[in-house]
């Protein structure tokens, strides 16, 4: 074996069979390792072709030579300049016995001879093309469905609420879980440089997402927080301005009047009714009052208006007098019915 891996020779010495028309027959039992260029970059969906080349090292075309068996179906066939002669099924795959992790696609043989210019004879040799393919139902439920149902929670990340802190948290675990998914696969996966799988590009993709929804959110929190504080300055500012603009503002002497001195007309009406007509005179005569004095006070008006501070202790005076002479109103009206009665 041409393209063996290790020793060729075989280990095991039998018997040859010879027929009375020439023909001798044997058939050694021998194990050959054998070398395969693998191409990994549909893995693990992928599909490897190796060779079995077979022909002698000492014996030249003229001396040994290479055949099919005659009832092989050969086609004769030319390939890069290169004339063959091949068999669909170069192999006997009747005992083969399947393996749990390629299928066999085909099995093709061809027999080569060519001639090269420091020899003026042929070199012959026969070489059968292994056509294997992995089987997937093992990767796609270990490694693939795993990794893309993993990889599909990073977009539930932007679902969650903007205050969350659990956001990070997600991501940051979805990053974790697909690293340990890519160390798991370098294990597995053979070590070459020709090609880059394509569950690596898959898996690098999504790593590279998931690295950048964590910088995302990073920015999203932050400034979420940012915007918190500006909303917590303004509110603020715009409180101060309302208050600044209600303590120079002035409410006229009217309306004073009724807040202030006349707090009763906001009761129920039978509260009214209870104080009966001479209170309500009296309170009328006092609000007449204080609307003609409020004309001839213009000047005592502004000067409460430059001491805020006056004009709400005045307030707060006049107020406290109310609440006394309606408090001894009511106590002159019970002492008054207790009497009649």
């Amino acid at each position: 074996m041409l393209s063996a891996h290790g020793s060729p020779w075989v280990s095991a010495i039998t018997k040859a069979e010879v027929y009375h028309d020439g023909r001798v027959t044997w058939e050694p039992p021998v194990v050959y390792h054998s070398f395969c260029t693998i191409n990994i970059e549909w893995y693990p969906y992928d599909v490897q072709q190796c060779e079995l080349k077979f022909g002698s090292w000492t014996y030249s075309g003229t001396q040994l030579d290479l055949m099919h068996l005659l009832s092989d179906d050969v086609r004769y066939v030319v390939r890069n300049n290169e004339s063959g002669w091949d068999v669909e099924r170069g192999v006997d795959v009747s005992a083969y016995q399947e393996s749990v992790e390629w299928d066999l696609l085909s099995v093709l043989g061809t027999r080569h001879e060519k001639w090269y210019s420091c020899c003026d004879y042929p070199s012959i040799d026969i070489t059968y093309y292994l056509q294997i393919r992995r089987k997937k139902l093992f990767y796609t439920v270990n490694l693939v469905v795993p990794c893309a149902s993993i990889a599909a929670l990073t977009s539930w990340v932007f679902y969650l609420p903007c205050e969350s802190h659990q956001k990070i948290q997600l991501c940051i675990s979805v990053l974790v879980s697909l690293t340990v998914f890519f160390l798991l696969l370098i294990e597995i996966i053979p070590p070459t440089s020709i090609a880059i799988p394509l569950i690596v590009k898959y898996l690098t993709f999504t790593m590279f997402m998931v690295s950048l929804s964590v910088i995302f959110t990073v920015i999203q929190i932050n400034a979420l927080s940012a915007m918190s504080i500006l909303q917590k300055q303004f509110q603020k500012t715009v409180f101060e301005i309302e208050m600044a603009s209600k303590s120079k503002k002035q409410t006229m002497p009217t309306v004073n009047s009724l807040f202030l001195e006349l707090p009763l007309l906001n009761r129920s009406k039978s509260m009214k009714q209870a104080f009966g007509s001479p209170l309500k005179r009296t309170l009328t005569e006092r609000l007449r009052r204080q609307q003609s004095s409020s004309a001839g006070s213009a000047l005592e008006r502004q000067q409460r208006i430059k001491r805020p501070g006056n004009s709400v202790r005045n307030k707060l005076r006049r107020a406290e007098r109310n609440v006394q002479y309606i408090a001894q109103t009511l106590t002159d009206r019970r002492q008054a019915e207790e009497t009649t009665s």
